[in-house]
């Protein structure tokens, strides 16, 4: 009973020993993110990532399929999506399309006379108009001048009550020297008005002269402004019923302004 009771004792030190040092269960290993940080991959599909790799490209263990990750510092290439309109993200440059003019300049002239030229101006201010006047010097050669030359200070006189006797009221004494012995019987723009006075003067008994001469005429335009489908006042109007131009420059007209000065 004694060895039976040893033997048993010995048993169970044996086993204790043995679940203590020796049938000591593995532990599981501890798993280790080595892709901590790390974005998850991406499958791209004809240049668009997917949102999610479908089942079917996982690769089956032993296969020789590998997916590759971009390298760092590289974009993935990108192919341009057909349904994105070209340009878009960037501004298109604004359009400005050319305002059109909110007036147009028109210009009425030439006159020879100032006080004319301020009646017409005064007729467009009455329109609510605001004109201005634009006035230039021109040397005109191709005037004819009748005078009646040689004559003393009373033959002056006396030849001045004649003409404007016989109607003929633009007869001037000349007062510059060299021409301080005529009187000055009209200047004319064409050859046939100064012939026909001429041939007036003779007929009261006096000796006309016809020559040409060349003098200097300061011309008057009167521009103003019109909204573009404004139709500009008529001549009448403006003038009277008589349009007379002045001697060399032509007749009154409508013409555009000028872009700078001149004389229209």
């Amino acid at each position: 009973m004694r060895g039976a009771f040893l033997v048993l004792v010995a048993t169970n030190i044996v086993f204790f020993a043995w679940a203590q040092w020796i049938d000591v269960p593995a532990r599981a290993p501890v798993a280790v993110d080595r892709d901590a940080g790390i974005p998850p991959l991406q499958l791209v599909l004809n240049g668009n990532a997917a949102t999610s790799p479908p089942a079917a490209a996982t690769a089956p263990m032993g296969s020789s399929t590998s997916v590759t990750a971009p390298s760092a510092g590289h974009a993935a290439p990108v192919t341009p999506n057909s349904s994105t309109p070209a340009g878009a993200g960037s501004a298109a440059p604004e359009m400005t399309a050319e305002s059109a003019p909110s007036t147009r300049c028109r210009s009425l002239g030439p006159f020879d006379d100032v006080n004319a030229a301020n009646a017409a101006a005064d007729r467009l201010r009455t329109r609510g108009m605001n004109p201005h006047d634009r006035s230039a010097d021109t040397v005109n050669p191709n005037v004819y001048w009748v005078y009646i030359g040689e004559l003393t200070v009373e033959m002056q006189r006396r030849a001045i009550q004649t003409l404007n006797s016989a109607g003929i009221h633009d007869a001037v004494s000349m007062i510059q020297p060299e021409q301080s012995d005529r009187v000055s019987v009209g200047v004319f723009a064409d050859q046939a008005h100064a012939v026909r006075r001429a041939e007036q003067v003779r007929a009261l008994g006096l000796k006309p002269t016809l020559g040409m001469r060349q003098r200097t005429v300061t011309a008057h335009w009167i521009d103003f402004e019109l909204k573009p489908a404004e139709m500009e006042p008529s001549l009448t109007e403006l003038t009277g019923p008589v349009v007379r131009g002045g001697i060399g420059l032509g007749p009154v007209r409508f013409s555009d302004c000028l872009a700078s000065g001149g004389n229209g």
